[in-house]
């Protein structure tokens, strides 16, 4: 699942499976925050596009406490 914003960022659960679409999106100076890699795809990443856009690529880790 993938959401997008009109303000230029985006963020997935899917990051190997969207990160084509993601970039393709993104505006200039745009943001990508990914916190999870469902399904195992391998996250292969278009430097160039990437550098072109000056992109910020964001790692979240969530951890959930008992309750």
């Amino acid at each position: 699942m993938t959401w997008r914003s009109i303000g230029g960022w985006t963020a997935s659960a899917q990051t190997g499976a969207n990160l084509a679409l993601d970039l393709a999106v993104l505006r200039t100076r745009g943001s990508n925050a990914t916190y999870a890699n469902e399904g195992g795809w391998p996250v292969v990443l278009n430097v160039g596009q990437s550098m072109v856009l000056n992109m910020r690529l964001q790692f979240l880790v969530l951890c959930m406490a008992g309750r």
